[in-house]
């Protein structure tokens, strides 16, 4: 059975959103779950900013 994902997209990021689904097609598994793990810390971040945690991301 295959697995089919239907995603809804605004006209102007389309553009965008292709070109970065075109890069993860690049990827190994490797670097797949790298990337992940990566935008996981990033939305993690941006989750404690959100949340006025102070000190959550400090600009160097």
């Amino acid at each position: 059975m295959t697995k089919q994902t239907e995603i809804l997209l605004k006209k102007e990021t389309k553009t965008e959103v292709i070109e970065v689904m075109n890069f993860l097609n690049e990827l190994t598994a490797d670097e797949k779950q790298k990337m992940l793990a990566f935008i996981q810390g990033a939305r993690f971040v941006k989750g404690l900013e959100r949340e006025g945690i102070h000190g959550a991301a400090q600009t160097v």
